[in-house]
């Protein structure tokens, strides 16, 4: 199942990393969520924000031998208060509560 930004039915991980909002480039990497392949999540986390808030240990790191995937805190219900679905939470709860207004006075 193809979702998100798509070229043809093919899956596009994100460009930005879901914790900071950094975008990808030349001095950044982003890791790409273990549950993309199955199209679960398109989610992406830059390698400063698994640093910073100790998102890889090494039962997560991906093993050829056991096939053990990192997952993004996301999709493991872990997000730090910074990350983008925490704010997009509170953008979106403020904006159903002024459409709401408007309709009750109306």
């Amino acid at each position: 199942i193809a979702f998100g930004n798509t070229t043809k039915g093919e899956r596009i991980a994100a460009s930005f990393c879901h914790i900071c909002g950094r975008r990808n480039g030349p001095q950044m990497t982003l890791k790409t969520c273990g549950n993309f392949k199955t199209g679960s999540c398109r989610k992406v986390v830059c390698e400063r924000c698994i640093e910073s808030y100790n998102l890889m240990s090494g039962s997560e790191i991906v093993d050829e031998i056991t096939n053990v995937v990192w997952k993004c805190p996301h999709c493991v219900d872990s997000c730090p208060a910074r990350a983008r679905c925490h704010s997009y939470k509170i953008s979106n709860q403020k904006r159903y509560a002024s459409q709401h207004e408007l309709s009750d006075v109306s």
